[in-house]
């Protein structure tokens, strides 16, 4: 019997209203980056891939890191929801090579629709990942870095796309306060389902951070990261009978981050952040560790009208 699969059930609403269907491509990256309420371009320390890869060239970063992500979330009709991130990479002198894989365990559903409207007893279970590499070269203060992979997806029928980031980001300091600004476009790319090719709905957006250097062992920082989803328009794709998108004029969709933390003892951290925009608000709370050999971080976050009303994320940074 055909079966319609709820994407409902599955994806934000976002992400259907803006045509995003990979939804791997829009999950959190680390627990420091969710706990700050999203931002990704200010002064990270972890999962550079995916977050701002300047702070890895800081005096006494390592040359080597690897992390391990895993975020947990609530979803009603669908159990099973984990996601899987594993970010790694290798610094030498002005270069800085990275690398990530993402598995979204999207959860497994015992009840579906089938053509007529009704439930019906067949379990279903979707997932989808995603492959990256990445480049970034150090300029005196300025960080210039790109990042490119591919992603697919199983949920009714197979999705695969391929897609680039780009980005730039300044580092300085002015006495005690250091300062970190940047700028970035994700997810440029096109994605294929059956036989219809559709661009990703890329995002633009720039922000950054500024710490305040009570002491050698305390800081305070805050964090802002906002942009826009660049609009989309369709156009004859040459592929068959499919059709593409391009940016056009399309109505945008705005996010917005901000989020501050705490560093004290040179060890441990406490943060906290919000998001609203892109009809997904929501608050996060989070909290970091470092112990010799690896730093564990968790998050927390409520969203305030979602399906997915509560998320919850650790790391471990090696």
């Amino acid at each position: 019997m055909k079966t319609i699969i709820i994407s409902l059930l599955l994806l934000p609403l976002a992400l259907l209203a803006q045509n995003r269907p990979l939804a791997v491509l829009e999950l959190p990256v680390s627990a420091e980056s969710f706990g700050l309420g999203g931002c990704r371009l200010g002064a990270q320390n972890n999962a550079f891939i995916y977050n701002n890869p300047a702070e890895a060239f800081t005096e006494g970063g390592r040359s080597i890191q690897a992390e391990y992500s895993a975020l947990w979330m609530d979803q009603p009709q669908v159990t099973d929801m984990l996601l899987h991130t594993i970010t790694t990479s290798y610094r030498r002198n002005n270069h800085l090579w990275m690398g990530g894989i993402r598995y979204y365990q999207q959860g497994k559903m015992e009840h579906i629709i089938d053509e007529n409207m009704q439930w019906v007893e067949d379990t279903r279970r979707f997932w989808s990942g995603m492959v990256d590499v990445g480049y970034a070269y150090l300029w005196n203060h300025l960080t210039i870095y790109g990042s490119g992979g591919l992603a697919a997806q199983e949920v009714d029928g197979r999705m695969s796309a391929w897609r680039i980031s780009l980005g730039a980001n300044y580092t300085g300091q002015i006495s005690r306060l250091r300062y970190t600004a940047g700028a970035a476009i994700r997810d440029l790319g096109q994605y294929k389902y059956k036989d219809t090719h559709r661009a990703l709905s890329p995002l633009a957006h720039a922000g950054g951070s500024l710490s305040w250097m009570i002491s050698e062992a305390h800081a305070l920082s805050v964090y802002l990261d906002g942009g826009a989803y660049l609009p989309l328009t369709t156009r004859w794709s040459g592929y068959g009978d499919s059709a593409a998108d391009t940016w056009g004029d399309t109505t945008t969709s705005s996010t917005w981050h901000v989020g501050g933390s705490y560093r004290f003892l040179n060890r441990y951290s406490i943060m906290a952040g919000s998001h609203w925009g892109d009809h997904d608000d929501y608050t996060t709370c989070g909290f970091s560790c470092a112990l010799p050999y690896v730093t564990i971080g968790a998050s927390f976050c409520q969203r305030h009208q979602s399906p997915q009303p509560h998320s919850y994320m650790l790391t471990l940074t090696f």
